[in-house]
């Protein structure tokens, strides 16, 4: 009796693991603005490729929505989600049926707050990378937003091209701007910028270079920084020679988070 009991706990414990999910690798690909009233529909067209499933972040607000609803490449159009978002949390959206190509996403949802509230779209794209590395945004785009290792399936970069400068702690009680200035006239190519205790957002992120001029890097302000992910930005024009760079971030979900900044050349 004992034999067959344990049998039987070791087969329940068995089909749970089986039941459990793998984990995602979570690309972000865009976000839309919503407003406290519910006065229009807004939707988000950009997609390179087939996605597994999506996740919804909410930021700045609560969002409640009526309907979330994916229009597919054969013209079909099915609501994936309907419900509420708390502000830095997320729900994981399971897409129905077997089209993962998505045309366009319809957001009917408002923000509990007065000064409104962002969703940040997120993709676990999965055995679809092909795809939108085939896409003709992937060069100007998505190669710069994704962060994939050259190793099939996995998801990364190479630390040993890359040269730590520093770090700095930005808290959601201020909105100032951080500048690094620890550069020395560094020839860079690319900088990056890693969250290492909680995810971050970042508005805007200047160069400085050796001649005086000052740069605006290309920012998503939507985009959300997973914690322990390095997000790289390309720098603008010819110059190289950087003297400082001067970034405006903010936590997401949290108080504080510390950015860790690194150059390649």
């Amino acid at each position: 009796m004992k034999n067959l009991s344990r049998t039987v706990l070791l087969a329940s414990a068995l089909s749970c693991a089986l039941a459990v999910p793998a984990m995602a690798d979570w690309d972000h690909i865009g976000g839309v603005d919503v407003s406290h009233r519910r006065d229009r529909d807004v939707t988000y067209t950009r997609f390179g490729g087939g996605v597994d499933r999506l996740r919804l972040d909410a930021s700045a607000s609560d969002v409640s929505c009526r309907s979330v609803s994916a229009t597919f490449e054969n013209g079909r159009t099915q609501q994936i989600f309907r419900g509420s978002i708390r502000a830095g949390r997320s729900t994981v959206v399971d897409l129905p049926g077997e089209n993962r190509r998505i045309r366009k996403l319809t957001f009917d949802c408002r923000a509990g707050s007065m000064r409104g509230g962002t969703i940040s779209i997120m993709a676990d794209i999965g055995s679809h990378r092909d795809e939108w590395r085939r896409s003709p945004d992937w060069n100007r785009m998505w190669s710069r937003l994704f962060h994939w290792d050259t190793t099939p399936g996995r998801p990364g970069w190479n630390d040993g091209d890359w040269v730590r400068v520093g770090s700095k702690t930005f808290d959601s009680r201020n909105d100032l701007e951080v500048t690094f200035a620890g550069w020395n006239g560094r020839q860079v190519d690319r900088i990056a910028l890693k969250p290492l205790n909680g995810d971050a957002r970042c508005n805007s992120i200047t160069a400085q270079f050796g001649n005086g001029k000052r740069r605006e890097l290309d920012v998503n302000s939507h985009m959300r920084m997973e914690q322990g992910r390095a997000y790289t930005f390309d720098l603008p024009g010819g110059e190289r020679n950087v003297k400082e760079v001067a970034m405006r971030c903010s936590p997401v979900g949290g108080d504080s988070v510390r950015v860790e900044v690194l150059a390649n050349k």
